[in-house]
């Protein structure tokens, strides 16, 4: 999961640097990236089970908020085309990060 995190950060400033204009959300959009790492590895350092997952839920909460920009954003047309395939993201795997930012019953 780290790992995927780490990846997503990498892609999320690649992308943002070939884009113009809305600066505010693409700010906010690579501080919730940086969020997910950092606080996968915080959570693997916290020795008990409840302190951990708090940490990986402030994650998940994070990688949904990038999902949630990236959705906002596509609807300006900066660029973040969410529902297809790019040279920034042939695998489609951050596509989805988010795809439905209310969906789990925690609205």
């Amino acid at each position: 999961m780290y790992g995927a995190a780490i990846e997503y950060v990498g892609w999320a400033y690649r992308f943002s640097e070939s884009r113009k204009g809305h600066r505010n959300a693409k700010d906010q959009w690579l501080r919730a990236a940086q969020a997910i790492p950092l606080n996968i590895a915080e959570g693997n350092g916290k020795a008990t089970d409840g302190d951990r997952r708090g940490y990986f839920e402030i994650a998940r909460g994070s990688a949904l908020e990038c999902g949630a920009v990236q959705d906002d954003q596509a609807q300006y047309s900066v660029g973040i085309d969410t529902d297809s395939d790019s040279d920034t993201d042939t695998d489609g795997e951050h596509e989805q990060t988010g795809r439905q930012p209310l969906s789990g019953g925690n609205a």
